[in-house]
């Protein structure tokens, strides 16, 4: 398996972790939002992971699929939701964090779209391996 799958497989397990973990462990560990303060913290969390599991799932395939992605992310991110409903879990699932990881995705196309140059330059897309010198032009 190349690298890029894995990382994005990988990434996309710990969002699964990371959102179903049960109340009890988060309280234990602390509070869901305003970490340092800063309110609705958890919506940034939001956006950062899902704009990342965007780029990464974009940069795993030889040619990037925007609309699967996005497709696939929310899809994702309302099982994510609907998941923290589950009695075991009992998280609060939001509408309003669902669209914010929606946002995040389109976020992690745009800057997919604006580093694909830089990333092709950098990585073999045959073997999915960094490449020690660019490419001549």
């Amino acid at each position: 398996m190349r690298l890029r799958f894995l990382a994005a497989l990988g990434w996309t397990i710990l969002i699964g972790i990371a959102c179903w973990t049960p109340r009890r462990v988060v309280e234990e560990v602390g509070e869901e939002t305003g970490f340092l303060g800063i309110p609705h913290f958890d919506k940034i969390v939001h956006l950062g992971i899902f704009a990342v599991f965007a780029f990464l799932w974009l940069a795993a395939p030889r040619r990037p699929r925007y609309a699967a992605v996005a497709i696939a992310g929310l899809a994702f991110a309302v099982v994510t939701e609907l998941g923290q409903l589950i009695p075991g879990v009992n998280r609060e699932a939001g509408v309003d964090d669902g669209v914010v990881d929606f946002v995040g995705i389109l976020a992690g196309a745009v800057a997919f779209r604006y580093a694909a140059p830089w990333i092709a330059r950098k990585w073999d897309a045959a073997t999915g391996t960094v490449a020690t010198e660019p490419e001549a032009a």
